[in-house]
């Protein structure tokens, strides 16, 4: 019989690349949420995480603006 592990890993490798970048995308996400969670007072309440998803959501809208040769100059310069 194997074990979870093994069953966890079998079905990682059996993933298609396209969703493991999917899942990456939205580890990042969930790690940048927390993180802004984290900033806010400990009796927040559903109204500031929508605040989150709002503020992400308005970011996301002006990244979307950006052409791909400028994220390509970035990802240089990040490298550099």
């Amino acid at each position: 019989m194997k074990t979870l592990k093994e069953l966890y890993e079998a079905k990682r490798i059996a993933a298609s690349p396209e969703y493991m970048r999917k899942e990456e995308i939205r580890e990042g996400l969930q790690n940048l949420i927390i993180e802004a969670l984290e900033k806010l007072p400990p009796n927040a309440a559903q109204a500031d995480l929508e605040h989150v998803f709002s503020d992400i959501d308005t970011a996301m809208t002006a990244l979307r603006m950006i052409p791909m040769d400028a994220w390509v100059k970035l990802m240089a310069r990040a490298r550099a």
